[in-house]
């Protein structure tokens, strides 16, 4: 039902839910707690639990790398779990001109799994029932299958007005807000808009990369550097500037 890649991250993060459950050296609030997680997730629907098992495993793997090398199928479900949330922070209550919800509560997340489809589903674009139809000029993320088995379903129930406020929030825009469009009329993605939400879900992790920790390293060290007596007046004109 799933890509092997994908399912072994499902196994391994279950394995992480269930251990503190099974383990008889486990405290009876451990396990309480276990159980509470999962019975929380479940409700109607496998989506939430395969997001909780997700989740889960981001945050076991980001407490083991610390600033090492993501592999590239954790840094695409990053990418797809920040996506996922940037759409339930950016648009999940957001109104239109008459005040009515543009996402309305009702199969919520059919609808925001259908958004992060057009942008993850291989073939997303092929979908008649897609309203979100993007090109991808660098070659966009690494696709990855659904989440949901409602495929289908979940592009009929996004309305016109959250697949516009949603190709917004995540392809190219000019300086006024209107969206770029190729020849065949489908939205360009911008990389650089995604970025910015990967990072930003990063960042809420705890998570940072070699790169960003070396430039942390650099900052402190220019700063002992301008603090010295012979570099005062260097001080003093940069105290205030972000570096």
């Amino acid at each position: 039902m799933r890509e092997p890649r994908v399912s072994n991250i499902y196994f391994e993060s279950a394995k992480n839910l269930l251990t503190p459950i099974l383990n008889k050296r486990s405290s009876l609030e451990d396990k309480e707690n276990g159980l509470h997680q999962i019975a929380t997730a479940i409700g109607n629907c496998a989506t939430p639990i395969l997001d909780l098992l997700i989740q889960n495993y981001l945050g076991k793997q980001n407490g083991q790398r610390r600033g090492g090398k993501r592999t590239d199928n954790l840094n695409t479900l990053l990418q797809r779990e920040a996506l996922e949330k940037e759409i339930f922070q950016k648009l999940g209550n957001a109104v239109n001109e008459a005040g009515e919800r543009i996402m309305p509560n009702l199969e919520k997340i059919e609808q925001v799994q259908a958004l992060v489809n057009t942008i993850f589903l291989e073939g997303a674009a092929e979908f008649e029932d897609n309203m979100v139809k993007v090109v991808f000029p660098d070659g966009g993320p690494t696709k990855l299958p659904s989440k949901t088995g409602n495929i289908s379903s979940g592009f009929k129930w996004v309305q016109p007005v959250l697949a516009l406020a949603f190709a917004k929030l995540i392809c190219r825009t000019d300086a006024e807000g209107t969206l770029e469009t190729n020849a065949n009329g489908r939205y360009v993605f911008d990389s650089q808009k995604m970025e910015r939400i990967e990072n930003k879900y990063r960042n809420a992790l705890g998570d940072t990369t070699a790169r960003e920790t070396l430039a942390a390293k650099y900052l402190v060290d220019i700063q002992e550097i301008l603090k010295k007596e012979e570099n005062q007046v260097l001080f003093l004109m940069y105290k205030d500037t972000q570096i």
